[in-house]
């Protein structure tokens, strides 16, 4: 019937563009800020990147930190610092082991502080200080690699290496040898740092392998003056970032999309609007991103290589974003505004996932000590194979020799 072919095909229209057809919505919100926070511009709030799928950490410039149930929006339980050793902090939320770490410019030095939440508040466990650096960026600055239990931090013009049991610095290399001047964004997997930095007149792009921590491409740009919001799109194969131009009056905002490997550009998409730059972006490593644009939070999709922002489709919050954070799980969103706001959203036509696919969206890699044990064990069990086979063979020979025995007398006793 002619009917049910129009319902069939407005269900595959629905399956193909129905995640366009959903609004931005914002599901609730939580004020962690006061009533300085609101009236003084100066006075933020920061909800910090993390590896927990039911808990986030916020904070306060006045050293307040909450622990924020991300299923329910509620404040879990609260946490105290000390306000003259916290300023401006970049931080990561390390709930498999336990730690909650703070960076922090001091003067021309970074500071690094662990912490272990407890009931009575953050506990100061250890810290270590990198001469002659600072840190350019909030999100994604610091990762944390559970299983090897190491911890990357993007340095402007450095990334470092340190052992999070000791603070124990292991590895670090210079960005100052390639075409970086100097970092303005990142975004991680468990393989591999992709680092977005000024270059000498143009942005360019770096790609680092972090087991070893070196350069695996570096590619500068020829359009804009600076690189904003990196986002890493796995099942687009890509990495999407924002240039910014030199005069925003003049010239438009451009979406790049990246090749993952080579880093060479896969796809574009110029912004109709002038006077704004992107200040905090987000993915949920699939397809989909949220960029904020001020107090404007716009939905980017990536789809065969192809860059597509609804502009009428977005959300607007109170003040402007300051940080960012995506949960995997529940696939939603939390942005955190100038005005000490938390907010939760989901990314429109996109269903939450009980167990993600992809960890950080790359497999573990092959090192050499799983080839080595995977080699021991094939040895291991072969010569199991082979001792077994011999026993069994054995067995046999002794059970033939005994029945030919028993025969033998058998026969001796009647004659």
């Amino acid at each position: 019937m002619l009917w049910l072919k129009l319902l069939g095909v407005l269900l595959a229209l629905q399956t193909v563009y129905g995640s366009s057809h959903h609004p931005i919505t914002i599901e609730s919100e939580l004020f962690i800020g006061n009533k300085e926070s609101a009236l003084n511009p100066f006075v933020y709030s920061y909800v910090y990147r993390g590896n927990s799928n039911h808990s986030v950490v916020t904070s306060r410039s006045d050293g307040v930190f909450f622990v924020v149930s991300i299923v329910n929006l509620e404040i879990e339980y609260t946490l105290n610092l000390d306000p003259s050793t916290y300023s401006k902090g970049y931080g990561y939320f390390d709930s498999k082991g336990g730690y909650f770490y703070l960076c922090l410019n001091d003067k021309n030095d970074v500071v690094v502080n662990q912490y272990r939440p407890v009931s009575a508040g953050l506990q100061f466990i250890r810290n270590i200080k990198i001469y002659d650096s600072n840190i350019n960026f909030n999100d994604n600055s610091i990762y944390v690699d559970n299983i090897r239990d190491i911890v990357t931090l993007v340095l402007a013009k450095s990334v470092i290496q340190f052992e999070s049991k000791e603070m124990v610095i292991v590895n670090h290399i210079q960005l100052d040898k390639t075409s970086c001047r100097s970092a303005e964004t990142a975004t991680f997997n468990d393989v591999y740092l992709y680092i977005g930095c000024l270059g000498l007149n143009s942005p360019s792009f770096i790609k680092l392998s972090l087991y070893p921590l070196t350069v695996e491409a570096d590619v500068p740009m020829t359009i804009g003056l600076y690189p904003r919001c990196m986002v890493n799109m796995i099942d687009a194969d890509g990495i999407l970032a924002a240039v910014v131009p030199f005069d925003l009056d003049k010239d438009p905002v451009v979406m790049v999309l990246l090749h993952s490997g080579n880093l060479s550009t896969a796809a574009t998409y110029q912004l109709p609007f002038r006077s704004q730059h992107p200040s905090i972006a987000i993915g949920n490593l699939e397809h989909n991103a949220f960029y904020t644009f001020g107090n404007i939070i716009y939905h980017v999709c990536v789809k065969d290589q192809v860059i597509n922002i609804d502009l009428d489709n977005n959300a607007t919050i109170n003040g402007f974003a300051t940080s960012g954070y995506f949960d995997i799980k529940s696939q939603r969103a939390l942005f955190v505004s100038s005005d000490g706001s938390l907010y939760k959203l989901q990314i429109p036509g996109v269903k939450p996932a009980s167990v993600h696919p992809k960890r950080h969206g790359v497999n573990e890699p092959w090192t050499w000590w799983k080839v080595t044990l995977m080699v021991l064990g094939l040895m291991v069990g072969t010569s199991l194979i082979v001792v077994l086979v011999k026993v069994i063979e054995s067995v046999k020979f002794r059970r033939t020799h005994a029945v030919e025995d028993n025969n033998h007398n058998y026969h001796n006793y009647i004659l």
